[in-house]
């Protein structure tokens, strides 16, 4: 009885906080997103009717119920990051920025919804933690990852040798011009892409897991590396989460409606000192537009264009092009397959070689077949959360989550194929399966997580 009264908390909680943050988001986003970036981000805006609040408030609440009610393990981290930095904003903005009049959105917001609460329910049903001997790195691993990163290292200062620079707030699209011009080839941008997300952040989890200093700065060092190649702020923000979320659940906070209030209050907070503070003005650009509003609004623009122009019907992946046509509307065009080039010019013309890069639900969901898509990406989702649980099981799981910050942010703002194949997803699930450390003496236990984790 008091397990089941712990557990109905718990999510009675998660639902609350979820309402919470909508509303602080809602808040903030009519007071100054949609009227500081209307223009620069496309943050349309427009009045809702009270039963599409209604309808935004059902659902977010009900996902909020459904999701894991502690972050304890790969999937719970992930499931958080795309309910807080995606589906929530774009269940909200999906009314705000729609072109159309709502009732035509109604069957994408419900597979939204529907995918959320299923890989919610899929990766928690049957769940077993691992032993009582988690895995942590050992000196083998540790010492093939700093030779990787070394040489990656310099091959990257190398190659953009000439261009790196720590450019300011306003400098920003010129220097990923540079870096775009610079070239380099596919091989060259799958190291710069596997160094920000797998690299860097896999040293800084080791050092963090076995208390080794000099890796946590070797991975910040390679984070300001990242970003003085092509000033993408995102370097920055992995950093900050990882260490964020490894110092909260090193002490025993893990519950998943914390970190949402947590979120919530942030969301509130900024928007009554964004017109007082210039510092809450660049919190405010680069986590609440940045990383939450402008995700959240691609689910409507995808939607939106490939509902008119013909659906993808996942033509755009490759080894899938060689059995499926792309839309007739873009046989000829010179951005295909690079769906986030030609959201990028369908919504911003005046922004020359603008990537609306996107998450799965809206670039393999809602642009390869509508709402049928949306549900398709969601029980992929589904599956890779589960290969990833239980890879990563007999693992510690403060180095997991840890480790896995990237990839969950890569989730909210990129395609599952790419997160796969390009941010190292695929790789995580091949290191924890394969990996299997050396009989040897831990000269230093690792930090475990405790107190209350349901």
């Amino acid at each position: 009885m008091e397990m089941n009264a712990i557990w109905y908390r718990s999510r009675f909680l998660n639902m609350l906080s979820s309402l919470a943050y909508i509303g602080a988001f809602s808040y903030i986003y009519q007071n100054f997103l949609s009227a500081e970036y209307f223009v620069s981000a496309g943050m349309n805006f427009r009045y809702l009717t009270p039963y599409e609040y209604f309808t935004v408030y059902f659902f977010c609440g009900v996902i909020g119920w459904s999701i894991p009610p502690s972050i304890d393990r790969a999937s719970s981290i992930i499931i958080w990051f795309i309910f807080i930095f995606y589906a929530s904003p774009a269940l909200l903005l999906t009314f705000h920025m729609g072109m159309y009049k709502a009732s035509y959105y109604y069957s994408a917001i419900i597979s939204l919804s529907i995918s959320l609460i299923f890989i919610s329910i899929a990766t928690q049903y049957g769940y077993r933690k691992g032993g009582k001997s988690p895995v942590i790195p050992g000196e083998r691993m540790i010492f093939y990852v700093l030779i990787i990163w070394g040489l990656s290292t310099v091959v990257l200062v190398a190659a953009f040798w000439s261009i790196l620079s720590f450019s300011g707030i306003d400098d920003i699209y010129h220097q990923r011009a540079l870096a775009r011009d610079s070239g380099g080839g596919a091989l060259l941008s799958y190291i710069r892409t596997y160094y920000c997300y797998l690299l860097n952040p896999l040293l800084i989890s080791i050092g963090f897991i076995t208390k080794r200093r000099m890796l946590i700065v070797a991975g910040i060092a390679g984070a300001v590396l990242t970003y003085m190649i092509d000033a993408q702020k995102v370097a920055f923000l992995l950093v900050i989460g990882m260490f964020g979320f490894y110092y909260v659940l090193k002490r025993g906070i893990s519950a998943t409606w914390i970190f949402t209030l947590s979120m919530a209050i942030f969301c509130f907070l900024t928007s009554l000192v964004t017109e007082y503070s210039p510092l809450s003005r660049y919190f405010a650009d680069v986590v609440l537009l940045r990383a939450v509003a402008i995700p959240g609004g691609t689910f409507v623009q995808y939607y939106d264009l490939f509902s008119g122009n013909g659906y993808t019907y996942w033509s755009n992946i490759r080894g899938l092009n060689l059995l499926i046509p792309p839309p007739a509307a873009y046989v000829q065009d010179a951005d295909w397959p690079e769906l986030g080039m030609i959201v990028g010019r369908a919504y911003f013309p005046w922004v020359e070689g603008l990537n609306q890069s996107a998450s799965a639900f809206s670039g393999e969901g809602a642009a390869a077949a509508g709402s049928i898509g949306i549900l398709v990406i969601g029980f992929a989702l589904a599956i890779f959360l589960r290969v990833l649980d239980k890879a990563s099981k007999r693992w510690n799981q403060l180095f997991v989550i840890v480790a896995l910050v990237p990839i969950a942010m890569a989730l909210a703002n990129a395609h599952l194929s790419n997160v796969l194949l390009s941010f190292g997803g695929a790789a995580w699930i091949l290191i924890f399966h394969f990996y299997r450390p050396a009989r040897q003496r831990q000269a230093i236990s690792p930090p475990a997580m405790t107190g209350d984790m349901v």
